[in-house]
């Protein structure tokens, strides 16, 4: 993807797909889960070679309550 599309692919509403076929939803909602969750998403793209995303979780120690 471009860079002015690597940009803008986690706002909400932003698409490259034709009117009817995508409402840009999707990474957004991925962005926020895990914002929410402690997390992250970074996204990195050469044109015409293709994109990779990395996605980070916290990592979070549970504690034994069965004692």
């Amino acid at each position: 993807m471009t860079e002015e599309t690597l940009n803008q692919i986690f706002n909400p509403f932003f698409t490259t797909r034709e009117i009817g076929q995508g409402k840009g939803f999707s990474l957004p909602i991925v962005y926020n889960i895990l914002q929410n969750l402690g997390g992250s998403i970074t996204a990195t793209s050469k044109f015409g070679e293709g994109s990779s995303f990395l996605i980070e979780f916290p990592i979070h120690e549970i504690k034994d309550q069965t004692a």
